[in-house]
């Protein structure tokens, strides 16, 4: 995207949020700038290469759903797979920057789902790297019981070669 002012990179202001990685496979941040706008919803992807300050588009994400506007702190890079995880209220997006592509799954299963399920369901949960026991942990968040939304303290673990989901800790 070219700004007003000539720059090119991820949109800053709009109906959206944005999520990055660092990814040691494009030495850079991969960030994903998701939109919302009904008339023009985006999943632009860009690699930022700190070294020369310049932005790089990447292929675009696939317009799955998260569900709402996802946050920083649900993206990940996972040295097991050699891939970005991106995870939000029961989806998980994968980004490959060997091939420059997608895969995104639900309960384990490829595809471009636009449904909302699989486990754990959440938003707002906290994504990070556990290196020692090869495996992607979410912490916190809050879930929908189909009626309301509930904050949450457990800990699940995403393993990013089988692409399923294990309970670490249940809430307390």
């Amino acid at each position: 995207e070219i700004d007003q002012d000539g720059a090119i990179g991820p949109r800053t202001a709009g109906n959206g949020g944005m999520l990055m990685t660092y990814d040691p496979g494009v030495s850079g941040f991969v960030v994903l700038d998701y939109r919302a706008d009904l008339a023009q919803p985006s999943h632009d992807v860009w690699r930022f290469d700190p070294q020369s300050g310049s932005w790089t588009e990447l292929a675009a994400m696939p317009m799955i759903s998260f569900g709402y506007f996802p946050s920083g702190q649900e993206a990940t890079f996972a040295a097991s797979s050699g891939r970005s995880v991106f995870a939000s209220f029961g989806v998980v997006a994968e980004y490959d920057s060997a091939s420059n592509s997608w895969t995104s799954y639900v309960n384990g299963a490829v595809g471009d789902s636009t449904s909302m399920v699989g486990e754990p369901k959440r938003m707002g949960a906290h994504l990070v790297y556990d290196p020692i026991n090869v495996r992607v942990l979410m912490y916190s968040g809050a879930k929908f019981d189909g009626t309301d939304w509930e904050l949450v303290d457990e800990v699940w673990a995403y393993d990013a070669v089988t692409h399923q989901w294990s309970l670490v800790l249940a809430a307390t």
